[in-house]
């Protein structure tokens, strides 16, 4: 499997697990502020497996 999907394959994995751990959390009182910050927490999760497997495959090409 190349990098670049794998990458891709984790990254929906990993933002559905946040959105389904999210989804009964009430932040604030509004449902805009709620959905702002379920987006901001899909982004960070993005960057956190960019991250990991730019580290592991890096590694790896070595």
């Amino acid at each position: 499997m190349k990098t670049k999907t794998l990458e891709l394959v984790l990254m929906i994995f990993f933002i559905y697990a946040a959105l389904q751990v999210t989804k009964g959390m009430d932040f604030t009182g509004t449902w805009l502020l709620n959905e702002i910050i379920r987006f901001l927490i899909c982004c960070i999760v993005v960057v956190i497996v960019l991250f990991i497997t730019n580290r592991i495959f890096k590694g790896k090409e070595k």
